[in-house]
């Protein structure tokens, strides 16, 4: 019982954290329809997140040489057109 009260809690304070990074915008011409942004104080963690993003890549892929880590990326990129994916972050 107490773990279910705890995974409750940890849900509601994810979703009040997300809030604040994301915003919604309802779409004029359909009101059905939102947009979803990032907030100001999302995109003022992007470069920080960039950053880390590097170092998690030299950290796992900095002892390949550059020959075999553009084949690696290269084979992403095929999975990636193969299978008709979209929005993958590739770059």
């Amino acid at each position: 019982m107490r773990s279910d009260r705890l995974a409750g809690s940890r849900r509601r304070r994810r979703a009040q954290e997300t809030k604040r990074l994301l915003e919604r915008e309802t779409v004029d011409e359909d009101r059905r329809n939102h947009l979803i942004a990032l907030s100001d104080a999302a995109q003022a963690l992007v470069p920080e997140l960039a950053q880390l993003d590097d170092q998690n890549d030299d950290e796992f892929c900095g002892h390949l040489p550059a020959q075999v880590r553009t084949a690696l990326v290269d084979a992403m990129k095929n999975v990636v057109a193969v299978r008709g994916l979209k929005n993958v972050p590739i770059e």
